[in-house]
């Protein structure tokens, strides 16, 4: 008998098979009385670096705080918490660059040797675009001609 394709589409992602990350939408994660000790395969644990604010609602994007409801659908800022046993491009530590509107969000979660963490995110790690670095101080001079003379010449 042949499967009839929009009875399939029509079905919740998440009832047949393992979450997908990227279409799972039911519910903030967390859990009381137990702490997270590791996540696993290709998951990431990111705890959000760019709020601009400890409520939660505002991001920095270049020194400008930006009502979250703003930016719902652009890309965030986040340091790696966790990091599955599959996960090849990202390690915990790394700060990433990812879809807001990707991954499990999770709030008052509480990581092993971590603490408890406000506001963070479960994401697969094909999901980030990239690693990025903070950058320390921009007000520095960075290769003035003075300098940029002396590698020259090789002084």
């Amino acid at each position: 008998m042949p499967v009839d394709v929009s009875d399939l589409q029509a079905q919740n992602s998440n009832d047949f098979r393992l979450i997908d990350l990227d279409q799972y939408t039911n519910d903030v994660f967390t859990l009381l009385g137990y702490k997270l000790s590791s996540v696993l395969d290709d998951i990431l644990l990111v705890q959000y670096a760019d709020l601009a604010d400890e409520t939660g609602d505002t991001v920095m994007r270049n020194g400008v705080a930006i009502p979250l409801a703003h930016v719902q659908k652009a890309w965030r800022i986040g340091k790696v918490v966790l990091a599955g046993h599959k996960c090849q491009q990202t390690k915990v530590n790394d700060y990433v660059c990812f879809p807001s509107d990707k991954g499990i969000p999770c709030s008052n979660l509480d990581v092993d040797n971590v603490g408890v963490l406000k506001d963070a995110i479960f994401l697969n790690e094909e999901r980030v675009f990239g690693v990025c670095k903070p950058v320390e101080n921009e007000s520095k001079p960075r290769n003035t001609r003075k300098t940029a003379g002396r590698k020259r010449r090789g002084n």
